[in-house]
């Protein structure tokens, strides 16, 4: 039995105590929630499940040291980007909303497994876990529904044969950085914003919980986002190469 007190961070205690139970391991949680409040987890393993990841070269992950970006990759996602930003920001806004709330839906069937995904990578409980989720879906309807409303407006002009307009267009290319403690939640917020401004987004997730983003951005991708439109990189040493590309 590996025990946990609520001595040291919240977070990492709670992510060391879900790995362990990931690899197997029984884990009694004791006392990690704020208040000293008792929040024993009578079955851990059930939070607990198999992670796929898409590796790449060059940037070493915390946990078996393989290779998941470098600064190569970080370049291709920025060309793939600007290619991708002709194409998405030429698509009508009730296109991209139609998308948007195609990706809602995905999210909607998967939500109880994507719950327990953030749950194992940051250490919420399931409810609160589904709670993030609840608030990605409402977060994306909302902004879809935004992006219609980008509405313009007509200037009163000095010269009475001149007429002032101003006209919202996508902006180009944007580039996110998420915190680790709401996976979701703050991911979707720059996601979902972007998208529906007609910009496309490269996002780099929290190195120590990437999971969550990785599985809504496969939700958008099958809802027909596409290609290159949504870039998600997975690094823990190449921030400030991301940040120079902006």
């Amino acid at each position: 039995i590996y025990q946990s007190s609520y001595r040291g961070s919240y977070p990492s205690i709670i992510r060391d105590s879900l790995r362990n139970a990931a690899l197997g391991r029984k884990v009694l949680l004791i006392q990690f929630m704020k208040g000293g409040v008792n929040q024993g987890v009578d079955n851990p393993e059930r939070l607990c499940g198999n992670l796929t990841w898409v590796r790449s070269s060059h940037s070493f992950d915390q946990y078996n040291s393989e290779v998941i970006a470098n600064d190569k990759d970080l370049d291709n996602s920025l060309t793939s980007s600007h290619k991708a930003f002709k194409i998405w920001s030429k698509f009508p806004p009730l296109k991209r909303q139609s998308i948007m709330l195609k990706a809602v839906e995905i999210i909607k069937s998967r939500q109880e497994e994507i719950a327990k995904t953030l749950t194992m990578e940051m250490g919420k409980t399931l409810r609160e876990s589904r709670q993030e989720i609840n608030q990605v879906i409402e977060t994306t309807i909302w902004c879809a529904e935004e992006g219609k409303r980008t509405y313009g407006r007509i200037i009163p002009s000095r010269d009475s044969q001149a007429r002032q307009m101003v006209f919202k267009e996508p902006i180009g290319p944007v580039v996110a950085f998420v915190a680790w403690n709401f996976p979701g939640g703050n991911f979707i917020r720059k996601v979902a914003s972007a998208l529906a401004a007609g910009c496309t987004i490269i996002i780099k997730p929290s190195e120590e919980t990437p999971a969550t983003a990785v599985a809504l951005g496969e939700c958008f991708m099958e809802a027909g986002l596409p290609s290159g439109v949504l870039n998600a990189r997975i690094t823990n040493s190449k921030s400030r190469h991301l940040y120079r590309l902006s």
